[in-house]
């Protein structure tokens, strides 16, 4: 499954990349996040690996970050999987002329095991997923 959401944040492009890849302001942004673990690499940078772990509906999420690419301020890739499903993000950053920055997500899902089926249901709730993730992490920005 392949799809592409984005925002325009009220924030200059530096300014939003700064905070979007800075690990330690994740749970400020992404609620349920009760840890984040570094387990290889830099923060930010091509190899870092982080644990991540959420509480969501009563249940423990285990999940692991990939940086696979990082060329910014333009472009950002990294890899999400967890049990059944792994996520490749491709993200981008364009400047606008008025300072504002354009975030575009190019999101490709893989599915595994029994989520193949939930899959098939969930399709649209992934997509709404992403852009409610996007649209807290706006409202984050343009108050930091």
């Amino acid at each position: 499954m392949k799809y592409t959401t984005e925002i325009v944040i009220d924030r200059p492009r530096q300014h939003v990349i700064d905070l979007l890849t800075n690990p330690n302001l994740f749970q400020a942004w992404q609620p349920g996040l009760e840890k984040a673990e570094l387990l290889e690499g830099e923060p930010g940078l091509p190899g870092a690996k982080t644990r991540l772990v959420y509480q969501r509906d009563q249940r423990e999420i285990d999940m692991i970050e990939m940086i696979d690419s990082c060329s910014l301020p333009d472009k950002y890739t990294v890899r999400y999987e967890t049990e059944g499903v792994k996520n490749r993000v491709v993200n981008r950053f364009y400047e606008q002329d008025d300072g504002r920055t354009r975030w575009v997500a190019e999101n490709e899902f893989k599915f595994g095991g029994w989520m193949i089926f939930l899959a098939v249901f969930l399709g649209s709730a992934f997509r709404k997923q992403t852009l409610d993730d996007m649209k807290r992490f706006k409202a984050f920005a343009e108050r930091a």
